[in-house]
Order: C-alpha cells, then sequence, then structure tokens
C-alpha cells in the first residue's frame, strides 16, 4: 500500500532514473480513492522535470470507438506532430494509424481494421508511433478508468506490456482491481513479478489525513464513524461531507448533485436494462437487502434476478456482507444514484411491491412504513395504522422520520381522528427529539386539556412542553406547565409522579436553582420500584440534586447505582434515559471524576447523534467540551465546543446556541483550553456551576486532606515534583522542560503516579495535591 506522497516521491525517482527498467506504473485503488488525482500529480511532476505528457481516459470517447483511451491520450499531440510523423511513418503502418487517429486521418489513408490480423498489424503501428512520439522527448503516457476501456484498447495495452515502444516512454495505468480485464491483470501481476512494472496501491488515508477533510464542528465519535464507513477513502468523505450526508443507508436516499449524480452514474454505464432493473429495485430496498425480497420488487424469477447479482457484484456495484443471501451496495452514493435515475412512476410501483413483500413475511411496521407513506392515499385507514405504528417505533431512533410520518397521517384522515391530542403529543415529541425546538413548541402549545381527556396525556403533554420551553430558554413558562401537571398527580399514577417530579427537578438543577426537597423526597420513595431504565435516569437526577445540598456521599451511592444501570441497558432503553446520562456525568464531574464523566458525555453524544436526537446533541456536546478542557485536551475541547455550536444552531434556540457561542469564545480565549485560566469563563456553563478545583477542594474535611497526605507520602521525590506541576495546570512538555526530562520520561512518571495512588486522570492528581497542603511545602519552588 502506498500514501500520495510516498507514491509521488517514488515516481519523481523513477522518472530520474533509468526509465527503460520499468517502462510501466500500475495505479490500483477502489471507486473515489483519488486514482485520478494522483495521475494529475504525476503529469505535473513530469512536466515539471521536462516529460512531455499526454492524459487520457477510457470513459472520454464515444461509446464503440476502438483503441478509445489511446486516442484520447495521444491524438493532440500527435497533431502537434503530424508533419513529421508523417514523414517517417513506415508505409505498412500508415493506413492503420490514418484509421485510428483523427488527426492523421486527412494526412493517411484511412482503414478500420475488420479481423485479428489487422489488429495485430494496428498493434504494431501505434507501438511505433509511440517510439516516434517519444523521438521529440521522454513521454509519459496515461491512461485512467482501463477497467472500463474498450477491447482493442484493452489488447493493445496487453501487446505493449509485452513490447515496449522504443525510447524514454513510461506508461502509467490506472484501474480499479476487481473489474478489469482478467487476463490484463495477470498480464499487470507478471510484469510486477519480473520489475517490469511499479505497483502502486492506493491505500486509505491515514487517520490524521482524513479527518482533515471532515468538518472541524463533526464530534471525534461521528468522525469516527465516517471514518470506518469510508475506510479513509478521501472522494466518498470528500462528499459526503459537503453534501451532509450522514451516510447511513436506511431510509430514502439522498438527493445527488447533478454533477455527482453524473459521475455515479459513469459506474452503471455497461449495465443491460434486466441488471439496470434490478439495481433500481434493490435501491429502493434498505440495505442490506435479500435476494427475495429483490425478486419481488423487480417482478422477476430468481434465476434472472441471482444473475443480474453476479453481474452487479461483477461491476462492484453491489457486495456480500459474509453471506451471499446479504447484499448491499459498495457505497451509499450508488445507491443513490440508482434510485435517483429511476422514473416516479417505476418507483411508486416498486414501493408498493415492497410494502407488501415485508407485510408477507411480518417485518417491523418502521421497515414497511418508509415505502406505505409513498403510496398512501387518503382514506386508506390501512395504510394509516402502518404509518402510526412505524412513526411510535422509530420515534427514538429517527424522530424526524417519525415527525414526517405522523404528519400524512394527519393528511390522510382529514375526516377522522388525525390531529387528536394524541397524535399532536406524539408529533410534538418527534420534533422536539429531532431538535425542531419551535415548531415543537407552537404544536405542543396548541395543546388544551379537556374534560374528557386522560390526565395521563395532558401530564405527557406538559412535561414535554416544559423540556422544549428550558431548552428555548422560557423558564418560566417551562415552571408554570410542571406547576400545571403536579396540580394533575393522582398519587395512585406512580410513573406520572415521577415524570413530573423528575422533570421539576432537572429544571431547577438545569436552571441553577436550589432543588425543590420535596421532588428528590418523591423520587427516592419509589426508585427502588422502578423499572430498570427508569432507575437509572432518577438515580442520575438525584446524584446531581444531592450535591446541589452538599451531600457527597450520597451524590456517589446516586451516581455508582446510575453508573451500574446504564451500563446494563440495551440501547434503546439507553436512548430514553439519555437526559439521565447527561445528569450523571455532571455528578462525576462534581464528585471529581472528569474521566468517568467524559466517557458518559460521549456515550450520550454519539446516541445522539446516530439516533438523529437533535435536540439533545448541543448540551452533549458542549458538557463534553468543558470536561475535556479540564481533562487536558484542547483538541478535543474545540471540536466539540464548534460541534455544540453547530447542532445548537440547528435546533432554533437562541438560548442554547448564546450558550454554545460564549463556550466556544472561551475556548477559543483561552488559547483552546491550554490556558489554565479557561476554568474562570467555564464555571458558568458548568451544570453544577462547579467551582474552581482548587476553592472546591479547599473546603474538603480536615480527614479527606489527611488522607490525601498519605496517598502522596508514597510517591518518590521526582514524582512528587511531576504531581505539583500537573496540579499548577502545566502540560507534559511545560514539565519536561522545567525538570530537564524527555517527554516519554514525564508520560513514564505519569503512569506511575496514576497507579500508586489508585486514579486515572490528571484533574484526579490535582484534586489530591490540593487536599494535601502540606505537600506543596515540602516542594516549595518546583511549582512556581
Amino acid at each position: 500500500m502506498h500514501s500520495r506522497a510516498d507514491a509521488l516521491t517514488e515516481f519523481d525517482w523513477l522518472l530520474r532514473g533509468d526509465v527503460g527498467r520499468v517502462p510501466v506504473v500500475e495505479v490500483r485503488g477502489d471507486r473515489w480513492s483519488g486514482k485520478t488525482a494522483l495521475l494529475a500529480d504525476m503529469a505535473r511532476t513530469a512536466g515539471a522535470i521536462g516529460w512531455r505528457v499526454a492524459v487520457g481516459s477510457a470513459t472520454s470517447p464515444p461509446p464503440g470507438v476502438p483503441f478509445g483511451a489511446f486516442v484520447d491520450a495521444l491524438n493532440t499531440l500527435v497533431g502537434r506532430h503530424r508533419d513529421d510523423l508523417v514523414a517517417g511513418c513506415p508505409t505498412e503502418h500508415a493506413r492503420w494509424l490514418g484509421g485510428v487517429f483523427p488527426a492523421l486521418a486527412t494526412a493517411l489513408p484511412s482503414t478500420r481494421p475488420t479481423d485479428p490480423a489487422e489488429l495485430y498489424h494496428v498493434f504494431h503501428a501505434i507501438r511505433g508511433l509511440v517510439g516516434a512520439l517519444a523521438a521529440f522527448g521522454d513521454l509519459l503516457l496515461v491512461l485512467d478508468d482501463v477497467h472500463w476501456a474498450d477491447e482493442a484498447s484493452v489488447q493493445l495495452i496487453s501487446h505493449l506490456l509485452r513490447h515496449p515502444p522504443d525510447g524514454q516512454v513510461v506508461l502509467v495505468l490506472a484501474h480499479r482491481a476487481r473489474q478489469t480485464d482478467q487476463a490484463l491483470r495477470g498480464l499487470l501481476d507478471a510484469a510486477v513479478t519480473t520489475g517490469m512494472a511499479r505497483r502502486v496501491e492506493l491505500a486509505p488515508l491515514a487517520e490524521q489525513e482524513a479527518s482533515a477533510l471532515l468538518p472541524s464542528d463533526l464530534s471525534r465519535a461521528r468522525c469516527t464513524d465516517l471514518l470506518r464507513k469510508f475506510g479513509g477513502n478521501p472522494g466518498l468523505l470528500r462528499v459526503f461531507t459537503s453534501l451532509g450526508i450522514d451516510g447511513q443507508s436506511a431510509g430514502e436516499p439522498a438527493v445527488l448533485p447533478a454533477d455527482v449524480l453524473a459521475e455515479c452514474l459513469r459506474d452503471f454505464h455497461a449495465l443491460s436494462e434486466p441488471v439496470w432493473l434490478v439495481a433500481r429495485s434493490a435501491a429502493v430496498l434498505d440495505d442490506p437487502f435479500d435476494p427475495e425480497l429483490l425478486a419481488r420488487v423487480a417482478e422477476l424469477d430468481a434465476t434472472r434476478v441471482l444473475t443480474a447479482i453476479d453481474e452487479l457484484i461483477a461491476e462492484d456495484l453491489i457486495s456480500t456482507r459474509g453471506s451471499s443471501r446479504r447484499l448491499s451496495f459498495a457505497n451509499p452514493l450508488l445507491r443513490a444514484a440508482a434510485y435517483q435515475s429511476a422514473g416516479p412512476g417505476w418507483l411508486l410501483g416498486a414501493h408498493a411491491r415492497a410494502a407488501q413483500a415485508l407485510l408477507d413475511r411480518g417485518d417491523r411496521a418502521g421497515q414497511v412504513a418508509r415505502h406505505v407513506v409513498r403510496t398512501a392515499t387518503i382514506g386508506d385507514n390501512h395504510s394509516v395504522r402502518l404509518l402510526l405504528d412505524g412513526a411510535e417505533q422509530c420515534l427514538w431512533d429517527h424522530p424526524a422520520q417519525s415527525a414526517s410520518w405522523l404528519r400524512t397521517v394527519i393528511e390522510l384522515e382529514t375526516d377522522g381522528p388525525g390531529t387528536t391530542p394524541e397524535r399532536k403529543l406524539m408529533l410534538g415529541k418527534a420534533l422536539a427529539l429531532a431538535g425542531r425546538l419551535p415548531e415543537a413548541g407552537y404544536l405542543l402549545g396548541e395543546l388544551v386539556p379537556t374534560e374528557q381527556q386522560d390526565p395521563t396525556v395532558w401530564i405527557e403533554a406538559l412535561c414535554w412542553r416544559a423540556w422544549v420551553w428550558r431548552l428555548t430558554g422560557r423558564i418560566e413558562d417551562a415552571a408554570r406547565d410542571l406547576a400545571a401537571a403536579l396540580r394533575l398527580l393522582s398519587p395512585g399514577e406512580v410513573p406520572d409522579v415521577v415524570q413530573v417530579h423528575r422533570a421539576r427537578l432537572a429544571l431547577a438543577l438545569d436552571t441553577g436553582t436550589r432543588p425543590d426537597e420535596a421532588d428528590e423526597s418523591v423520587l427516592r420513595r419509589h426508585v427502588a420500584a422502578m423499572p430498570a431504565a427508569t432507575a437509572a435516569g432518577v438515580f442520575a437526577v438525584l446524584s446531581v440534586a444531592t450535591f446541589r445540598f452538599g451531600d457527597r456521599e450520597q451524590t456517589r451511592r446516586h451516581a455508582e447505582a446510575a453508573a451500574e444501570l446504564y451500563e446494563e441497558l440495551a440501547d434503546d432503553e439507553v436512548a430514553q434515559q439519555l437526559d439521565g446520562l447527561y445528569w450523571l456525568a455532571g455528578a462525576e464531574t462534581g464528585l471529581g471524576w472528569p474521566g468517568p464523566a467524559a466517557a458518559h458525555y460521549e456515550h450520550g453524544l454519539r446516541t445522539a447523534e446516530r439516533r438523529r436526537l437533535g435536540g439533545l446533541v448541543p448540551q452533549f456536546a458542549t458538557a463534553l467540551a468543558v470536561t475535556q478542557v479540564r481533562l487536558g485536551d484542547p483538541d478535543g475541547a474545540i471540536r466539540h465546543a464548534a460541534c455544540g455550536r453547530t447542532a445548537a444552531a440547528a435546533t432554533g434556540s437562541a438560548a442554547l446556541l448564546a450558550r454554545a457561542v460564549a463556550l466556544e469564545a472561551a475556548i477559543a480565549g483561552a488559547d483552546g483550553g491550554r490556558d489554565v485560566e479557561v476554568f474562570d469563563h467555564l464555571d458558568n456553563l458548568d451544570i453544577l456551576e462547579a467551582e474552581p478545583e482548587p476553592t472546591r477542594l479547599a473546603r474538603e474535611p480536615e480527614s479527606q486532606r489527611d488522607e490525601a497526605s498519605i496517598r502522596l507520602d508514597g510517591l518518590s521525590e521526582r514524582e512528587l515534583e511531576v504531581a505539583v506541576l500537573v496540579s499548577d495546570g502545566r502540560t507534559n512538555q511545560q514539565i519536561a522542560r522545567r525538570l530537564e526530562l524527555s517527554h516519554k520520561t514525564v508520560e513514564t512518571y505519569l503512569g506511575r503516579i496514576f497507579k500508586k495512588l489508585f486514579v486515572s486522570s490528571r484533574a484526579e492528581v490535582a484534586a489530591l495535591v490540593g487536599l494535601a497542603g502540606q505537600v506543596a511545602r515540602r516542594s516549595r519552588g518546583v511549582a512556581g
């Protein structure tokens, strides 16, 4: 595998050396991997040292033009030297060359080859022409997209591999190995083995290079997901980030702009009409799909579908996922292009067939609904039920999709119960989770209780509306709604009681007011009887409340209980208790456990992003940025502050955006968090309104200071010096310079310190040093 830089360095060395020993360079890589860009760099490199460069592509000439790749590359150069070439052209070559190159057609007799024997003469004629061109100066002949070359071009390339042209000529061939003619692949393999060809296998971008292509406001988890999905493929990364596509295959494909669509459709140009039909049918389905379902949508028998699948695999358009019955497109762009190329009438029928096939085999309503929504009509009650079930199923996985289906239900039931309070509530929840906060607030604000309405529905609506008001900065409205919900409670309805008191406690914590002890008391009384998922969220919010009340031991117990429960929850359960994960991380921050806090913030952010819960992303991103400042991770802090700002802007909440902008400005103003004074700017952004660490630690009991001193006594003198400098906010580089040590030695000392003190982060080391006041005296002058 070669990086682009290594490939160009090696190529430059090749051109400056004895070209006759290695007359062929083979460039291999997947689609969008940067082959064409590398060829352009190679051409510039050759031109800069005086080589004549001819570049062509197998896809440029119209279909059916023999030797099209060579004509595209050489015709202009041939025209430039036409008179000299004609004068020196052997008679037996003249008529063949005139029939191939338009630039020579008027100067030489034009004869197109019609049988294999004549083709062989043409091979020798073109070989001689290339050698003649090299007589005017060293020649670099570059052919791109060789996997799509016409048969005559492939045969000519094979001939030149066996019989290289005379003179200083380097032939560069770029192709996708899986789609290239098998015989040509064999010849290239043999040429590489004998040293007559140099192979450049394009490696995926290194993580740092690939990350540089991604927007600076993507979270690290999102970057990791994209890098894993696209394997460091630079073209795919650029396209997906520029289009804002999330790369997830489920649901209807994204709409590609005209230039990207045209580029993708090139991959389908060789397909026969039946295979095209199968490709479009596959695009209607979610990845991965199976042959049986594909046959139903394409309306073809199993044999024809399997034959088409073989061709699509051979063209590297679809691939297997470890099983011949689980198929998927090679990348989401190809699926989008195939879908977008289909006509609207055909798509309507295809979605109807897909919906019926999924229903027949009992698939989930969420999978059926995305097809039904394309075919449903007014008064179609069966489709309405499927859309409602689908909307409920994907509420916590793709809330924007859920909202879209619910709006369709309202449109379809013009004379039915489409706008019932229950359905408005579900739509409001979907909009809120998706991050469309003003829209959610407006819709939920329209809900009015009635005497006939189930109080539980109205209580839930008030709690969700209060959450939206809280995120949009309408704190008084949130408090009023929760007070109304409190008045509606019936003591026997425990889920309602828990929901309201938990929402009241969260509002107090988020706004920095002192929590109501009655709310905490109610939750503590009921938590033992709650389902595990609910209990996890309740323990989390209680842990922050008890911290506010000054009970650190109770905070620790609640935080540990919440963390243990969250570890056991399924992903769906975690998603529905995501706000609890936020509070848990806040309590861990207050307890001086920034490592676990960062892990829980990251877990919450990753879950919110993957499930498209836009209403929850800003808080997790900004809180993670603050924590990363405390952990000495300025790059992470900068990235997640930007992520929080972008996510907050998308919600339409001025309050969330103002908070995120303030955080980003604070970090940027403190040299990206490298300046320890950044804590002065961040205190008012912390959910605990935490004091800077030294101030808070100064108030700890004497017994804790004694314990810290005892633990620090176990350090060597040098380890103690390093620990004190860590507590002073120094980086590893600063510590190394101060103590005249190498960076690696400082890291070694830190590892020993962590082990001896039973801690896992620099912040915990700083906490212990702060607790032990006499340590600073023992190390007088070290930290100054």
